[in-house]
């Protein structure tokens, strides 16, 4: 059961949107004129409100800088343009339309942020790390709003990055975060909304349904904690430039099988637990045989990696070494 447009007011969004298009300088008033059409269209429209905002933007700037004076003329910057394209090539077509009621959520996720790091359960797994250097410049700015959305979209990462077709509902302690979520972006932060279109994407190309509840921090004890309190002792790598020297001398692998989002060497890893960026969990699971790999397990996995090779037929690059603590007394 499905909500579709009419033809002719399919047709006419389109004929309003070539008409915006092909202007240089439109007036404000003909900007407003195609929102208006298109937000209208949403209940027909499941992913409409991912591309508007641009164009909303656009006109919201362009009245404040013209006192409100709606003939004034504006131009269009590359993000509302690709909102006028995106209606351009989806509004004609058939499968643009929208349930009338989505399916139950099938996976749930808690997912919370600090300034320190990113936490988040589902169900019994609780997974978390540290921000980056990146990360934790934009943490330094109090933006605490985008690191919400930020860990949201780590979590579903990590839980659901072979899942499709399901709906994932997701509980977070931030209403900012929750009606972005929920409203699939916002105009008062440009770097949240742009980090909600990229999260909606990513559902998209997955037939995944998000939906987003508030749930009070007293409540959200878990995924608070895993945003807070870190296990450091996995967190250590070989030094990058000793890295590249390996790489030098025996070329550069394809794929690191024993690391994290924060201590990869390569763009492509495997994690010992579930990770946003990991290509897999737990490297004894998949097949070595065809993979150029680097290696650099904990000592403890040392046997257990060499058994995996001479089973697998593997041939990679392997790091062998011992801490040794000494106490002094």
């Amino acid at each position: 059961m499905t909500i579709s447009l009419a033809p002719e007011k399919r047709q006419n969004i389109y004929q309003k949107c070539v008409e915006l298009s092909r202007k240089i300088k439109p007036t404000i008033r003909q900007v407003a004129t195609v929102i208006g059409k298109v937000v209208a269209a949403f209940p027909g429209v499941q992913h409409g409100p991912l591309y508007y905002r641009g164009l909303e933007t656009t006109k919201i700037e362009a009245l404040s800088r013209n006192r409100g004076n709606f003939d004034a003329k504006t131009e269009l910057n590359n993000s509302a343009r690709n909102d006028l394209n995106w209606w351009l090539a989806n509004i004609l077509a058939d499968s643009t339309c929208s349930p009338i009621q989505q399916p139950k959520p099938s996976i749930y996720i808690e997912s919370d942020a600090s300034g320190q790091g990113w936490g988040g359960t589902n169900g019994d797994t609780e997974i978390g790390g540290r921000w980056n250097a990146e990360e934790l410049s934009i943490a330094s700015r109090n933006e605490i709003n985008y690191l919400e959305l930020l860990t949201v979209f780590y979590n579903l990462k990590a839980f659901c990055k072979h899942c499709s077709n399901v709906h994932v509902h997701v509980k977070v302690d931030n209403k900012t975060a929750m009606t972005y979520v929920n409203h699939m972006g916002g105009t008062r932060s440009r770097a949240c909304n742009k980090l909600v279109k990229e999260i909606w994407q990513w559902c998209i190309s997955r037939n995944i349904w998000l939906s987003a509840s508030y749930l009070p921090g007293v409540e959200n004890v878990t995924a608070d904690r895993k945003s807070r309190k870190f296990d450091d002792n996995i967190e250590w790598m070989l030094h990058k430039m000793v890295f590249q020297k390996i790489c030098k001398l025996f070329g550069t692998p394809e794929i690191d099988l024993f690391a994290s989002r924060l201590n990869k060497q390569l763009p492509r890893y495997i994690s010992s637990r579930p990770d946003p960026e990991a290509e897999n969990i737990d490297a004894f699971s998949v097949n070595w045989e065809k993979l150029q790999f680097y290696a650099f397990p904990p000592f403890c996995l040392m046997p257990k990696c060499i058994q995996k090779i001479e089973t697998d037929r593997a041939e990679g690059i392997v790091i062998v070494c011992q801490v040794i603590a000494y106490a002094c007394g």
